[in-house]
């Protein structure tokens, strides 16, 4: 989780307007974000909740302003047995 936390982090500081707006959103020091981002401390789980959520927002308006109406034709999702997602491409 700690390479994926300064992803969530950066991505999460670009929608906001910056890192500092960032630390005013989560209610935490720059220093307390940049020991994240260096990946010498752990997210705590609700900050991490915090960036997921502002991620997924952020994406969910971008995709209301998606024109494209259709669904791709060529991807497609399994869930079969219990295992992990595939996602591929029809005919393969």
């Amino acid at each position: 989780m700690l390479a994926l936390q300064g992803k969530l982090i950066v991505r999460a500081a670009e929608i906001v307007g910056g890192m500092g707006y960032l630390c005013e959103q989560l209610g935490v020091q720059r220093s307390t974000l940049h020991l994240w981002l260096q990946r010498k401390a752990r997210l705590p789980d609700p900050v991490f909740v915090q960036l997921a959520d502002i991620i997924l927002k952020d994406d969910i308006a971008r995709a209301a302003q998606d024109r494209r109406r259709d669904v791709r034709a060529d991807s497609s999702v399994s869930l079969d047995d219990d295992t992990e997602p595939r996602i591929g491409h029809d005919g393969d």
